[in-house]
């Protein structure tokens, strides 16, 4: 049973005159797996669609062979760690962590928030407003508040991009030891960290990791024929 699965699905924002994503389908098993997509293709709106922060335009999203809307948000239970977190930039660490416990209305919060930042050695740092901290520093409290909740679908919206490798290996060891699923989602081809590998290009799927490099190779060949149609 797949674990969620996209049937051609299109969006737009009504903002905008195209479609982020159009007919896009894309189904995802309980495991790991890398979203190879280009540029600008609607990574974002994938994982907000998913997430249930956006709605589509046209067609269906199901959750365990379930309509996505028909499954609560608790029992999906998605982390979303997206490349620029977003945080309460003029409270504390302590605060920010605690504040999604609070809203749970689950007991000893600040107890609780306190242990996840020693757990992560950011103790320290407990009454320190996020936006003192530097980017390394916030990408590592992401991580800390992100796995509080023990999550049982990891998206990652180029998170790992730009990561020190040892947060990349700490959001690994993570993943495997809360036996979560996780999709890492990303338009760089040397940022790929699982086996599985998805490759989409213009909404489309190219190849499911077979001929990885070379269907690599003819992604860059498809960019290159995009532009060169452009200059007719």
């Amino acid at each position: 049973m797949s674990l969620f699965r996209f049937e051609n699905v299109t969006k737009r924002y009504h903002y905008d005159n195209f479609d982020v994503l159009k007919d896009f389908s894309f189904e995802m098993n309980k495991g790991q797996c890398t979203l190879l997509i280009d540029m600008q293709s609607g990574k974002s709106t994938f994982c907000k669609l998913l997430c249930g922060m956006e709605k589509p335009s046209a067609g269906n999203i199901y959750w365990e062979n379930q309509p996505l809307d028909s499954v609560c948000v608790e029992e999906r239970n998605i982390l979303y760690l997206m490349q620029n977190p977003i945080f309460f930039e003029n409270r504390t660490l302590l605060a920010n962590l605690e504040y999604p416990l609070k809203v749970r209305k689950i007991k000893n919060s600040k107890e609780i928030a306190f242990e996840q930042l020693k757990s992560f050695s950011l103790e320290q740092f407990a009454n320190v407003k996020i936006k003192k901290l530097s980017k390394d520093q916030r990408s590592l409290f992401a991580i800390a508040r992100g796995f509080l909740r023990k999550p049982k679908l990891v998206l990652l919206d180029c998170f790992c991009d730009d990561l020190p490798q040892d947060q990349i290996e700490l959001v690994n060891q993570l993943i495997v030891e809360n036996n979560c699923s996780a999709l890492y989602l990303t338009a760089d081809a040397n940022k790929i960290f699982t086996k599985q590998v998805a490759i989409y290009f213009d909404n489309k799927p190219l190849c499911m990791k077979e001929n990885v490099q070379q269907t690599l190779k003819d992604v860059v060949w498809l960019h290159n024929l995009e532009e060169q149609n452009e200059q007719i």
